[in-house]
């Protein structure tokens, strides 16, 4: 990489350079001259050395490598230097060019230029010579003092490419002005009779031009750069005057052509005229149509708006003649001249663009807008519709000496309005007088600040939403008074809107944001800002910043404080006792409800908000439930451990749990999930082991979880045995309350030890929960991470036992409901059995009968029911309930899964021998898999038309093998007698069930499915020859075996079903050999040299049998035959087809 640092010198003194290569010869002469020549000191032993000083070679600004020696300034001076030139190229230009004065010349081939210059020098030091580009390259300085100056300080001019031509350089000055004139030539270039002046000026703050040309009668156009303000005739030239030259300036101008047109036509126009205003820019688009009352015209001539330009090309059907009249007067407008194809009466329609340029800076001056006058017409009407594109204002300069000729209308009415429509106007003459003022707009900003503060321990967060309504002209920045806030890293947004670079903060807290492009409209700013807060301050103030604008609508403020900060508010006068949700919604995760601050428009705002600040610590309170069910082989605990987290958020809590119960799976959970359990201390005194459980930032109520089993010794009836039971605990002294309840089976007794825990009375535990008889609550006020039970078993317990001899289950399953009976035969050697039912199931849907007679029943819960059985005996106990149906659909067209949960009975009941459990269906749904602990009772029998499974054994005849007799008629049915409506499924299990599943299928798709499966099968055999081998019925043949020795009983359902649609498919290969068999008539396609080749004809010929041809032949006349002198009927095997034909081959 090359660096070059140019260092140039500059002569205070008159001159003109026009060789722009000089410097770079002079920097050659200089280097060349820096090369060492003197090499005699070099010793001829010591080899190949380096010779300073170092050159580099550095490209110019042609590309060619130039000798640069950088060894005589130091790197210091090096990146002064390139400083220095890029703080010059960062400042802005040191002078102002405040007038331009060019008057023009002129002649056949060129044009004497006369050019006033009036520059001011900016700079603050006198000795800086300040460059001023002229561009002007194409001027020629022809005499021998083309430079005049007058002024104080100094001035050279130079060439310089880069910059498009001269270059100005003044030094000094003081307050005075430099006046500088130059004098020079421009070639002119010439396009068949029109000639044309190019030259590129600078922009100054006042530029005219003033142009002479030594011949009358010429039309002069600015095709660019400037602006044509008015054309005069004086005596044998045409001056014409420009103003607002900048850029390329183009002038042209050419003789005046004089038309023929007529001058007094009866013509009628009526126009449409759509006027767009962009700024500066002006475009009329005019549809004129015209038509004439006398006779028939070709050409007439239309005069545009003062100071427009025709934009259209020619159209089909007419062209124009752009051309400046002497009749115009002195009012600049042009005329066009329009020559029709033909000639005509009309209506002719005419449309024309023009474009009118005007000046941004002089918005005092009115604009006209009239125009499109047609000379000749007799009357002329139109209507005029003005768009103003952007926020420009207009407005309307009242002519009272036009009278009624033109008059301002509401918005058209056969069209929705555009957004830029700003009036409209008819006129009903010409000329009429219609001229606009244009004016910049004015901005209007209007704010709605939203400020959201965060307070916490030691700072406050604030994030503030400004939402701004910019109307009028565009805003460039916005500037908001932070009142001590310090912003964030990237705390302005949003990014895409603010320019983030160009943001900063001035000394007195001034916030200026930028934007990457001119705002308006709806848009918000969003800042982020902090603000620390007083140690151990019992006041807290934040200030509200203050956006810069118009006029500021409601103010919200919304002050959040953390769960450890307490609030007081001071001022209460604006604040707002409800909430809106949005505003909760923004601070969920927070206990404390926001306090909401809503100033109208027109309320004062204060500086700042004020409130009382109190810093609370973190409290934790527990309470712990515990719950021990007793069996006599095990005991389960069940712990329900309630921690109240207060001001400030934990990630996690200690525990105390024993040794013995440490590595129990799942032991602490939370909302149903495990929860890992972190060991901290191990070497507590005692059996407890100290750990901590994870909590994720919690706050409020945490409730855990505990549940583990404990395997007890065998109780021995009639003695008291002592089982300590272990207990997780709160690690903090944090507790409120300890309750523990004992729940024991039938038979057990039990008992806490010790003096600390007390029995909560009968009414004390149903106010804390549902009454359950067979639990017993007790309280105690320490924190005990075990508890000693006292034990004891009834003697009775064992004699106690109910054995199942028989039983049978049967479920119906409709589509509103499920009815279940349950037939046991039972040897009592107890009192009682217990039966706990499902919780979908109400009590008014169970019925028990024992012995053929209602039962003795008493609830003992909500669920679990007693029922008395009286001395020791052989009962026959039958229960009935009925489950409402929830979530499942029999009628359903897709196959579903039913769960059917089943009463559990209680410990003392032991079955003997398998139960039978028959599930009852509609006809019209068939059972597709049963339970898995099931084993069906089924066999497969041919009935109605098709192979079912039929129960082994009747339930007539399980219900008198249970014995049950006296509800026999609730349940009819059997297996030889049946029941056509329903359909019978019979399995056996192995012991009492807890919950049942099955699935079933519609029969409609029981019958769909396989059957279309196969046919479509079948038909893709036939249309698809590829399909018919025998490595794919093989592969078919052996999925459906696996699939059968998986799944036998579903398998030999689809098989049934499916031989539906194989019979189909047989039968649409039968149908279509049957229809292949008769060949559909052949013919024969043929060209030759008879009549049809000559008529270059196509004719279709179909063979007969040779029989029907022969005595068809004979029977012709001769017409006929000659007629088909090129047509030969017969067999294809017969007689061959003539040549050229085509036979069409036999299916």
């Amino acid at each position: 990489m090359f660096l070059v640092a140019a260092i140039t010198t500059i002569s205070p003194s008159p001159a003109i350079t026009a060789d722009p290569e000089n410097d770079a010869v002079q920097s050659d002469v200089q280097a060349e001259n820096l090369l060492p020549s003197d090499t005699s000191t070099m010793k001829p032993d010591q080899g190949a050395q380096e010779i300073g000083p170092e050159i580099y070679y550095v490209p110019d600004k042609d590309g060619r490598l130039r000798a640069a020696v950088l060894n005589e300034i130091t790197f210091d001076e090096f990146k002064k230097l390139l400083g220095n030139r890029a703080a010059a190229r960062s400042l802005p230009p040191q002078y102002v060019l405040s007038e331009l004065r060019s008057s023009v010349q002129a002649d056949d081939q060129t044009v004497d230029l006369k050019i006033n210059l009036l520059v001011k020098n900016l700079a603050e030091n006198k000795d800086q010579w300040v460059p001023i580009p002229l561009k002007m390259a194409k001027l020629i300085f022809s005499t021998e003092s083309p430079i005049l100056y007058k002024g104080d300080g100094d001035y050279y001019l130079n060439y310089d490419s880069d910059r498009e031509g001269y270059v100005l350089w003044i030094r000094g000055g003081g307050e005075e002005a430099h006046q500088i004139e130059l004098r020079g030539k421009v070639l002119l270039q010439t396009v068949g009779n029109e000639r044309q002046f190019r030259l590129r000026f600078p922009r100054a703050t006042q530029s005219n031009c003033m142009l002479i040309i030594p011949e009358a009668d010429q039309t002069v156009r600015v095709l660019s750069g400037g602006t044509l303000q008015q054309t005069v005739q004086i005596a044998d030239q045409t001056e014409a005057r420009l103003e607002g030259i900048a850029g390329e300036l183009r002038v042209a101008w050419r003789p005046t052509v004089v038309r023929n047109a007529p001058r007094m036509q009866a013509l009628d126009v009526v126009g449409r005229q759509r006027i767009r205003m962009d700024g500066g820019l002006i475009r009329t688009e005019a549809d004129l149509k015209i038509q004439s009352f006398a006779g028939p015209f070709d050409r007439f001539r239309i005069k545009l708006p003062l100071g427009s330009r025709l934009l259209t090309d020619n159209s089909a059907g007419y062209s124009f003649q752009v051309n400046d009249d002497d009749t115009a007067g002195a009012d600049g407008g042009e005329w066009v001249d329009v020559k029709l194809e033909q000639r005509t009466r009309g209506p002719v329609d005419i449309q024309l663009v023009t474009q009118q340029i005007r000046d941004l800076s002089r918005t005092e001056d009115s604009t006209p807008l009239a125009g499109f006058d047609v000379e000749g017409s007799i009357r002329q009407s139109g209507r005029i519709d003005v768009f103003v594109l952007g926020d420009w204002h207009v407005r309307w300069q009242e002519d009272l000496t036009s009278g009624f000729d033109i008059r301002r209308v509401d918005a058209p009415a056969d069209a929705p309005v555009p957004q830029d429509w700003v009036a409209s106007f008819e006129y009903y003459r010409q000329p009429y007088s219609l001229d606009a003022q244009i004016e910049p707009p004015e901005t209007e900003v209007v704010v709605e600040p939203e400020f959201y503060f965060n307070v916490e321990k030691e700072r406050a967060l604030l994030e503030a939403r400004f939402k701004y309504q910019v109307r009028g002209a565009r805003i460039f920045h916005l500037d908001i008074d932070m009142q001590g806030w310090e912003m964030l890293p990237a705390g302005v947004g949003p990014a895409e809107r603010i320019d983030a670079d160009g943001v900063t903060v001035n000394a007195d807290g001034q916030l200026s944001i930028p934007f990457k492009r001119a705002a308006g409209g709806d848009f918000e700013i969003v800042l982020r800002a902090e603000r620390a807060l007083t140690p151990h301050g019992d006041l807290l103030t934040l200030p509200l910043p203050r956006a810069e604008a118009g006029r500021i609508d409601a103010t919200v403020a919304v002050v959040s404080p953390a769960d450890n900060v307490e609030l007081i508010p001071r001022d209460r006068e604006q604040l707002q006792e409800r909430v809106p949700p949005v505003v909760k919604a923004k601070f969920d995760e927070r206990r404390q409800e926001p306090l909401f601050y809503l100033y109208d428009r027109g309320q004062e705002v204060p500086a700042d908000i004020s409130a009382d600040l109190k810093i609370r610590q973190r409290q934790i309170t527990s309470s712990i439930s515990s719950r021990i069910n007793m069996t006599p082989d095990e005991v389960l605990v069940k712990q329900e451990i309630r921690f109240n987290v207060e001001y400030q958020r934990i990630d996690s809590i200690a525990l105390l749990i024993p040794r013995i119960i440490l590595n129990e799976k799942n032991l602490v959970t939370r909302d149903d999930k495990p929860l890992s359990l972190l060991v901290t201390d191990e070497d507590l005194p005692g059996e407890n082991v100290r750990v901590r459980v994870p909590l994720e930032n919690a706050i409020g109520e945490v409730v855990l979880q505990v549940m583990y089993q404990q395997s007890v010794d065998a109780l021995e009836p009639g003695a008291l045995t002592s089982i300590s039971v272990p207990l997780v605990v709160p690690a903090d002294d944090t507790l409120e309350e300890n309750q523990l309840t004992l729940v024991s089976a039938d038979g057990i007794e039990m008992d806490p030890l010790g003096e600390q825990w007390e029995r909560i009375d009968e009414t004390d535990a149903a106010m804390l929960a549902p009454v359950d008889t067979s639990a017993i609550r007790y309280r105690c006020e320490n924190s005990l991470s075990e508890v000693d039970i006292l034990v004891g078993l009834s003697e009775d317990f064992l004699s106690s036992q109910v054995v199942v001899r028989r039983g049978f289950l049967q479920s119906w399953l409709t589509p509103q409901s499920r009815y279940d009976r349950v037939t046991l035969l039972l040897d009592n050697n107890g009192s009682f059995l217990d039966v706990e039912f499902p919780e979908d199931i109400m009590r008014s849907a169970i019925g028990v009968w024992l012995d053929r007679q209602r039962a003795d029943i008493r609830w003992l819960s909500g669920r679990q029911l007693r029922i008395a059985l009286g001395n020791t005996a052989t009962h026959v106990l039958e229960i009935e309930w009925q489950t409402p149906v929830t979530g499942f659909a029999m009628d359903g067209m897709v196959w579903g899964s039913r769960e059917l949960p089943m009463p559990r009975l209680s410990s003392n009941v032991q079955i003997q021998r398998p139960l039978y459990w028959q599930v009852v269906l509609p006809q019209m749904h068939h059972l597709l898999a049963g339970p898995e602990e099931a084993i069906p009772y089924n066999e497969w029998k041919w009935q109605r038309a098709g192979w079912r499974r039929v129960p082994l054994v009747g339930d007539r005849e399980l219900s008198q093998w249970a014995g049950a007799d006296a509800l026999q008629s609730n349940f009819p049915g059997d297996r030889d007698e049946g029941n056509i409506g329903i359909n019978r499924y019979l399995f056996r299990l192995a012991e009492w069930p807890s919950r049942l599943s099955v699935r079933t299928i519609p029969r409609t798709l029981l019958v769909l499915l396989p059957a279309g499966f196969v046919l479509a099968a079948g038909i893709a055999c036939i249309y698809f020859p590829r399909l018919r081998r025998a490595e794919i019925a093989f592969i078919f043949a052996v999925i459906l075996l696996a699939v059968g020795l998986i799944y036998p009983e579903p398998a030999a359902m689809v098989v049934q079903m499916g031989l539906l649609g194989a019979i189909l498919a047989v039968l649409a290969i039968f149908l279509r050999s049957v229809l292949l068999v008769r060949s559909p008539q052949r013919y024969v396609l043929e060209r030759n040299g008879g009549s049809s080749h000559h008529q270059m004809t196509t004719e279709f010929h179909y063979f007969e049998d040779a029989s029907q041809n022969a005595s068809s032949v004979s029977h012709k006349t001769s017409q006929e035959a000659s007629q088909e002198s090129s047509t030969r009927i017969g067999s294809v095997e017969g007689i061959p087809p003539l040549d050229g034909s085509v036979v069409e081959p036999n299916p």
